[in-house]
């Protein structure tokens, strides 16, 4: 982690991801979490899933032992949080079993990226369009 200065605020060594696998792309999520894939079965051989990761912005691993595992997840290389907060993932699994790349979607997963409007609520005035 960097200040917008350029200058380290965390150990030189970084933060663990909490899994056995090759962390490409990081996203943020609107709590303030860290998100990655591991790719492992395709990037490192091991005999763990792939699997996605959640590290607190204190460093703190908060995903279960080994992230969370989806069949889905075949050589993830990017993650991506969209305004609901569902995690986005791009596998490449093609480029070494003949099996075509995918996108897995692990819906509802992270902290929404932005409050959601709300609607009018009945004999409240002014409130359309606005945040909660």
């Amino acid at each position: 982690m960097l200040t917008n200065t350029g200058a380290s605020i965390t150990r030189n060594a970084g933060y663990g991801n909490g899994g056995d696998g090759v962390a490409s792309i990081v996203a943020i999520d609107g709590a303030g979490s860290a998100w990655t894939a591991l790719c492992v079965s395709q990037c490192v051989g091991g005999p763990s899933p792939d699997a996605v990761v959640q590290v607190s912005f204190t460093g703190a691993v908060l995903s279960p032992a080994g992230g969370f595992q989806n069949p889905g997840l075949q050589g993830p290389q990017a993650v991506a949080i969209d305004a609901s907060g569902n995690v986005w993932v791009a596998n490449s699994a093609g480029r070494s079993n003949n099996t075509p790349g995918s996108i897995t979607q692990l819906v509802g997963l992270a902290a929404p990226v932005k409050t959601p409007i709300v609607s009018q609520i009945s004999g409240v005035s002014n409130l359309i369009g606005a945040h909660p």
